[in-house]
């Protein structure tokens, strides 16, 4: 009996929080616009003209990363999409120019990846060499990769 007790106050103290959680409505600082950008993903990166680009982890392989022609959603274009089996999971996402990103797998894979749009995926470093490869921030010719490595 103290367990159900127990548990449905949990419940509602959980319920009661996230209904409290809920901001009616932002005003964001004048000069800014805020709107929903209606996609979901785990990673996002903006070009300088705007494009967008949004990754989604998926934990047994098939992760992908779209390109899209824009931010806002009205009139929102995909460019491209890619995706690979071995791929689950994606520390970090970063534009190098208008047609290539560069992100990072840190699933099975611990690596970095350059795809230039049109043209194809490439592998950046071998395989398992960036443990925990997490943001990337691409630097000139360089990709600086920070790795995210725990107490293991």
């Amino acid at each position: 009996m103290m367990g159900t007790r127990f548990t449905i106050g949990l419940m509602t103290l959980l319920w009661v929080q996230h209904a409290w959680s809920q901001v009616a409505g932002y005003t964001p600082p004048t000069g800014y616009r805020a709107f929903s950008l209606e996609l979901h993903g785990g990673a996002v990166a903006v070009s300088p003209s705007g494009r967008l680009a949004v990754a989604r982890g998926r934990f047994g392989g098939g992760a992908e990363i779209t390109a899209y022609d824009r931010i806002r959603p009205e009139g929102r274009q995909v460019l491209a999409t890619i995706s690979d089996s071995r791929w689950q999971f994606f520390g970090g996402l970063a534009w190098r120019d208008e047609n290539t990103l560069v992100f990072s797998e840190n699933g099975d894979l611990d690596t970095v990846f350059e795809w230039r749009i049109g043209a194809g995926v490439a592998p950046l470093a071998p395989e398992g060499s960036i443990p925990n490869a997490a943001d990337v921030y691409p630097l000139g010719s360089q990709v600086l990769v920070l790795g995210a490595d725990g107490p293991n």
